[in-house]
């Protein structure tokens, strides 16, 4: 019995500006839907279980997922830090039946498992210790349990197969697939059922460099699969053990007759186009596609439909394009923005689009018409891996099959994408499962994307409700009710009844049977769990602030809030060292947050000025007490007018007051960072690179160590998250090992960057192991090249922002002559006698009078003495050379001064 589906999800359009690159085949390419530079391979692949493909990347080895929205636009998240990155390749797959898909790190070392938790929201790392010079990674259900397995080639040794023993947990397992040759040079594989047993089959693309002819590390293998846990290799037989350095492999239904061919990317000899004869043989036919078969070096391939024109195309790096399917039998080369990328649909308008880097190629599309489909597991894998779609029509057949980890590198989009040409109509869809189901569909809709679930025949799409709310409490639940009507149930969690009540968080959906045996699909709910509502403190400015200054610390949940120190609302002003929390009220009742520290640094002691008189206008010399002194014109702000404890003022003609600061300074330490030395394999660039750094806080890169080859002007600069230049210097560097003066002032930011655009510094390409810290400030994170390059500036020298804490301003006045401002001329003051010699009797002091002898420079001669009692006191003036002199007696509110001559 076959039924239509129903449409699922409706073709958008798009309206954009293009530069065509042929009448059929355009892109626009697009750097603002995403931040950040990344030079990871790229992951196009739903990831959130919304039917929308979403972007995966890797800063270093942060896992950042950019979430495709149905209105357009992307949504990023920073999430899992994993141990390695995936500097050689990546796939996808939903390892634990969850609705959210796990990722398969490949890195060149060893490999490592992500594995989303049950609302997606969060990622847990399964390592893998032992050593695999990691190359191409695949997800396939090997063993066909209904579980998604993982592979991944060794470039050096014997590849290792990874069994998914429930729930996706990985465990490597060598009896899964008997390997004939246990010598490296393993590059890429393809699982897929080129014999259409209903079982996938392997076959490996192989190369290594320096291998003679005839070395079984440079043949390519296809490992039949027998259906019953044995393999046999077949490649002599099939006709493709190639021996010709192998890439990249692409199987594809190139010629719309129902089965796979074959295009395989070659270093050497001639690239091969396989045409499948049909009864598990291949012929080479190279020579009449019009593929160039001596464009060699190919890292990169890929099969897709660019033109929606009913035939496969090849996007490849051999030729540098795409060589366009004209659909009979022949190929033409059309140039490509880029010739690698993960390819899906990017903005879900029914046209393949390319992302690579920062970097989204959007289709410029037309008029021809499309198809999609995603299939939903229900006895097989999730994602319906390894199952095959044949589409039949006007145009006769076309043959598409589910894979993780196409190409060398990049993962591609599980949905599978038809082009249509002109035609209106579809005649049917015939689907294949792994697990022996076969899907038929009569006359789906065009221009739209089905959702199939797997059954032998379809229904129209059920709703599932829920009965509250889908965000629980710890020790909650929500209830989840399906349609009443059907024959049985298949609920995501293993459930058969017709409601469930659950209180774990997760993705939930419902096959629904009918007495048939036809299924249809619900739409999905996430139940999300509460685990905390911890309020987020906001740090309203800096975490460390002086003695006087106060930050505002702010709560991201406002309701009931209440600060361990005492205050109340939804902020608080904090001005004394301490650990700071707060506690609000959310939908599971009162929580506490992190604790933030804040930290308020001593402020300097205050700088006890004097004041000074000089006889006529000029300058004078001013002195103050306490640490790193500056002098203003003014006791708030103003300006700056000198440092030290001694400073001499400018030239004045009247009197004028001063004000000094004393400054308690914090930081300024000296740190060290990024890679020591050069240890490890490298020399001179191909092409240069960036090297990427975050900074935490601001700091000064002061020196460091660079290895010119050649003696020469370079220049280096410091660039931001767009590659705009914030710094630059040249030098002129003679031949050998130097260490350089950049004194780079670098400011806190996620992907900046140091480069030398001349690229020809020594640069690593071995022994590089990310990141590498900047002493406590920040770290590098990667190259433009990926992590296991590392360009150019080893050994840095950086040194931390300097704090400065100052004190209240202390005044010094500065008088012109015998009176100055508030100064009254003695008549009651006697000094006696004058001129003198010895000593000096002043007459006419009050009790607390300050008496101060000053010189003609304004400067304090001798001891000031304060007067205990009215009358008269005593001063020694022995000591003072002779000249002029001024006594100045400063009371309570006058100042005195009269006039000494010592000879």
């Amino acid at each position: 019995m076959a039924q239509r589906l129903p449409s699922f999800l409706s073709l958008l359009s798009a309206v954009v500006l293009s530069v065509p690159l042929s009448a059929q085949i355009g892109f626009t390419a697009n750097s603002s839907q995403l931040t950040g530079t990344y030079g990871n391979p790229s992951c196009v692949v739903d990831m959130n279980g919304d039917h929308l493909d979403d972007i995966v990347r890797f800063n270093g080895n942060q896992l950042t997922i950019a979430y495709q929205q149905p209105g357009g636009g992307f949504v990023q998240s920073d999430l899992i830090m994993a141990t390695v990155s995936p500097n050689w390749s990546i796939c996808a797959g939903d390892l634990d039946g969850n609705g959210f898909n796990d990722i398969l790190i490949g890195n060149g070392s060893a490999n490592s498992f992500l594995r989303a938790n049950s609302d997606g929201t969060a990622y847990t790392e399964q390592y893998f210790t032992p050593y695999i010079f990691s190359q191409r990674t695949n997800m396939a259900d090997i063993n066909n349990d209904g579980m998604l397995d993982a592979w991944s080639c060794h470039d050096v040794g014997l590849s290792k197969p990874y069994r998914n023993t429930g729930g996706g947990v990985m465990m490597e397992d060598q009896s899964m697939i008997q390997q004939t040759v246990t010598v490296g040079g393993n590059y890429a594989t393809v699982f897929t059922d080129y014999d259409e047993d209903g079982d996938l089959d392997l076959y490996f693309s192989k190369c290594r460099g320096g291998a003679p002819d005839g070395d079984p590390q440079r043949i390519n293998l296809l490992y039949r699969n027998n259906g019953n846990g044995t393999w046999t290799e077949a490649g002599a037989a099939a006709g493709i053990n190639d021996g010709a350095q192998s890439w990249i492999s692409v199987f594809e239904d190139f010629d719309n007759d129902g089965d796979f061919d074959i295009f395989v990317g070659n270093h050497s000899d001639a690239n091969r186009f396989y045409r499948n004869n049909g009864n598990g043989t291949f012929t080479d036919i190279i020579a009449t596609t019009g593929i160039n078969p001596g464009a060699l070096g190919a890292w990169e391939a890929n099969g897709g439909d660019f033109d929606n024109d009913g035939w496969v195309d090849i996007f490849t790096e051999a030729g540098g394009g795409i060589w366009r399917n004209n659909g009979n039998g022949t190929f033409s080369l059309v140039s490509s923005p880029v010739t690698e990328a993960g390819i899906g649909d990017l903005n879900n308008d029914g046209w393949l689009d390319l992302h690579l880097g920062q970097n989204i190629y959007y289709n410029n599309g037309g008029t021809n018409h499309y198809v999609k489909f995603e299939l939903q597991g229900i006895f097989s894998n999730k994602n319906g891996i390894g199952a095959r779609l044949k589409l039949y029509g006007p145009w006769g057949v076309q043959t598409r099959e589910i894979r993780s980890g196409n190409g060398f590198s990049h993962m591609s989009s599980l949905q599978a994408h038809f082009g249509l040409g002109a035609a209106t109509a579809i005649d049917s869809v015939v689907i294949a499962w792994p697990s022996g189901v076969r899907t038929v569909i009569e006359n789906p809709g065009i221009d739209q994307l089905h959702v199939v679930p797997e059954a032998s025949c379809t229904l129209g799409p059920i709703v599932i409700e829920a009965v509250g709310s889908t965000t629980i409490c710890a020790g909650g639940s929500v209830q989840l009710n399906a349609p009443d009507g059907f024959e049985s149930y298949q609920w995501s969690n293993g459930s058969s009844a017709n409601s469930i009540t659950v209180s774990i968080s997760g993705n939930y959906s419902l096959a629904a049977f009918d007495i048939d045996g036809c299924a249809a699909l619900s739409n999905s709910i996430v139940v999300s769990l509460i685990t905390s509502e911890a309020p987020l403190i906001t740090i309203n400015g800096e975490e460390v602030i002086c003695q006087g200054s106060t930050v505002e610390l702010t709560s991201s949940v406002g309701t009931n809030a209440i600060w361990s120190n005492g205050a109340t609302g939804a902020s608080a002003m904090i001005g004394v060292s301490g650990d700071y929390t707060v506690t609000a009220d959310g939908a599971c009742g009162p929580a506490t947050s992190e604790p933030v520290t804040i930290t308020v640094n001593p402020a300097a002691a205050v700088a006890v000025a004097d004041d000074v008189t000089i006889p006529v206008p000029g300058t004078a010399d001013l002195l103050a007490s306490s640490t790193n002194v500056k002098w203003y014109d003014a006791e708030f702000s103003g300006t700056q007018l000198g440092v030290g404890n001694a400073w001499t003022t400018p030239f004045v003609n009247t009197t004028t007051t001063f004000w000094a600061e004393a400054n308690a300074n914090y930081g300024g330490d000296l740190q060290d960072g990024g890679k020591p030395d050069s240890l490890g394999g490298g020399g001179l660039p191909s092409s240069g690179s960036h090297s990427f750094f975050t900074s935490w806080e601001p700091f000064t890169v002061e020196t460091v160590r660079v290895y010119a080859i050649g003696a020469g002007q370079r220049t280096v600069q410091l660039c931001d998250v767009n590659g705009t230049v914030l710094q630059s210097a040249v030098f002129d560097l003679v031949d050998g090992e130097q260490v350089i003066t950049l004194n780079f002032t670098v400011p806190v930011g996620v992907d900046l960057s140091i480069r030398c655009p001349q690229h020809n510094l020594f640069r690593n390409n071995a022994g590089v192991a990310y990141p590498y810290a900047i002493g406590t400030l920040g770290q590098l994170t990667n190259s433009g090249f990926g992590t296991s390059y590392y360009y150019y500036f080893y050994d840095w020298k950086v040194r931390t922002s300097l704090m400065e804490c100052p004190s209240p301003r202390d005044q010094a006045t500065v008088f012109i002559g015998n009176v100055g401002v508030n100064e009254a001329a003695s008549t009651e003051l006697n000094v006696f006698p004058n001129p003198a010699s010895n000593s000096v009797r002043i007459d006419g002091v009050h009790a607390g009078d300050r008496v101060t002898i000053i010189d003609a420079q304004g400067r304090v001669a001798g001891k000031p003495v304060t007067a205990a009692t009215n009358g008269s006191i005593a001063m020694d003036v022995s000591t003072l050379a002779v000249g002029a002199y001024s006594v100045q007696v400063a009371g309570t509110h006058n100042l005195v001064r009269d006039l000494l001559i010592v000879r």
